[in-house]
């Protein structure tokens, strides 16, 4: 199925609930800020769903059925579905509204970066930053989208992302989520909660997210950002290519 974007002409504010609106979340991407904005203004499984630990767990705890298993009725009152594990049928969960996909895309440094801070503040002893990153596969934010758009390479993932109704890069987040929340139809001024060290602006957040104040233990330096860079190429090229997205889909939806 195609999902609403591509040659679209420009939505009318505060759409709503006509439509399916599905936050393809990577992680640490800024989705924290818009997840706990969109659960404050939707209320936490009632029109805003998250699929992912978040609500998985905070389900489980409660002895809550799964957002697969709830009635017809139930799903057809969801306004948002965000997650890590959005995929790309989920819209097929509430046939009766046209789905609207979006996402955002990390600098791969920065993305690296706040990775390791947020590991490393989970444990008392972490490893060194290069120890930490060269255990890991390179490129993870093509390898998330090639398996929750079901396709293989980079060319068949922005293909498919073309589809969106917008994607976009992390560092625009400020620019262009309020223009996001305005059509799902909530308030656009909103918290930012990715900056690492500013655990505590989660306190207000129900249900908790995490447990934890995420320390910088790192920073970003130039080598970081050149090595980085050169070993996660193909993410290097997926955000280069959210940014001219997003550019486009700013200029089509007159948000600017």
């Amino acid at each position: 199925m195609e999902y609403e974007g591509a040659g679209m002409s420009p939505p009318a504010t505060g759409s709503g609930d006509n439509y399916l609106y599905l936050l393809m979340h990577l992680p640490k991407t800024g989705g924290t800020t818009i997840n706990a904005h969109l659960a404050e203004h939707l209320g936490f499984d009632d029109r805003f769903a998250h699929l992912g630990p978040w609500g998985n767990q905070t389900r489980e705890a409660r002895g809550d059925p799964r957002v697969h298993d709830w009635p017809a009725e139930r799903l057809e009152r969801l306004r948002v579905i965000s997650g890590h594990l959005v995929h790309a049928s989920v819209h097929q969960l509430v046939p009766g509204k046209t789905p609207r996909y979006f996402t955002f895309v990390r600098q791969p440094a920065a993305l690296a970066v706040s990775h390791y801070n947020h590991e490393a503040s989970r444990v008392d002893d972490p490893p060194g930053f290069w120890e930490w990153y060269e255990a890991r596969p390179p490129n993870t934010q093509v390898a998330a989208f090639e398996h929750q758009l079901g396709v293989v390479g980079i060319k068949e993932v922005t293909q498919r992302l073309k589809d969106f109704w917008y994607v976009g890069p992390t560092e625009w987040i400020d620019r262009d989520l309020p223009h996001i929340l305005a059509e799902i139809g909530v308030p656009t001024e909103f918290t930012n909660r990715r900056v690492a060290g500013g655990g505590a602006d989660l306190a207000d957040v129900w249900p908790p997210i995490q447990d934890v104040t995420i320390v910088r233990h790192q920073e970003m330096t130039d080598e970081i950002s050149e090595r980085v860079t050169e070993r996660d190429a193909l993410d290097a090229r997926l955000h280069t290519f959210a940014q001219h997205r997003s550019q486009q889909l700013r200029q089509q939806y007159g948000w600017v």
